[in-house]
């Protein structure tokens, strides 16, 4: 027979599980990943690109399955190291891999972004193709 202490123990370990389990199923939604153009460089979060150190920007419609190598990978939403199929390793910031990407190629690196849909998309890469474009040459 149980002693009451150990029986007092395992009944508020028995209670206290419910309760642990709540708290870490709670989700959390990915920060927006904010992709501004200034004059000089491009800025997806805390990762600055001068223009001038663009060697290509290269339109994906359709983004190629991936794999994890760093990063974060809930939902849609990717953002950090990831290998693409027929790509190899690319620095990703996707805030929904059903969108199309714009791959950037940087100093021998490739970033992945994904700014908006539609109209928002096509302005933003048109602003970043001129901006490219009048820096590099």
């Amino acid at each position: 027979m149980l002693k009451k202490s150990h029986a007092f123990v395992i009944m508020s370990l028995v209670l206290m599980t419910p309760l642990v389990a709540c708290q870490n199923t709670e989700k959390t939604e990915p920060a927006e990943i904010n992709y501004e153009l200034d004059e000089r460089n491009l800025t997806v979060d805390e990762v600055v690109i001068p223009y001038y150190l663009i060697d290509n920007i290269e339109d994906v419609p359709v983004i190629p399955d991936m794999e994890k190598i760093e990063g974060t990978e809930t939902g849609n939403y990717r953002k950090g190291l990831f290998e693409l199929e027929g790509i190899g390793p690319v620095h990703v910031f996707i805030q929904d891999n059903n969108r199309k990407m714009l791959l950037i190629e940087h100093d021998e690196q490739y970033f992945g972004i994904t700014p908006g849909t539609g109209q928002e998309f096509d302005t933003f890469r048109y602003n970043l193709i001129v901006a490219w474009e009048l820096t590099y040459k």
